[in-house]
């Protein structure tokens, strides 16, 4: 298992991460998902004893990080495995989004994240 922190400026996730409209943060994860050649993506909110929303929960059976992709995607913000594709290897998609930095939206939500991934 390999722990990855991804570390930015307070100025730059302000710009990158801040969004008024939630949908747009939980989009990019799916899209992402997309963009892994998943066929089914879930997204679930986990909720606590008040009814307020505790965790999100974003599953996918795409085709998941390596660790070398992991240790370049997430320490190196900005780049991306996605710059140098037009179509997902699998399902021939559209690829979405090629900044290397729609991961980081997703703060926008919460004060933090977790990725859990696996591959072959």
């Amino acid at each position: 298992m390999s722990v990855q922190e991804v570390k930015a400026t307070h100025e730059y996730l302000r710009k990158v991460a801040s969004t008024r409209e939630p949908v747009r943060a939980l989009s990019e994860f799916v899209w992402n998902a997309l963009d892994a050649d998943s066929t089914v993506v879930a997204v679930d909110f986990v909720r606590n004893g008040l009814g307020g929303i505790e965790r999100i929960e974003i599953r996918d059976n795409g085709t998941g990080i390596t660790k070398a992709r992991a240790d370049r995607d997430f320490t190196d913000i900005g780049d991306s495995w996605k710059l140098s594709l037009n179509r997902t290897a699998g399902e021939k998609r559209a690829i979405h989004g090629k900044e290397g930095r729609g991961c980081l939206r997703f703060f926008s939500l919460a004060r933090w994240a977790t990725w859990k991934t696996v591959y072959a």
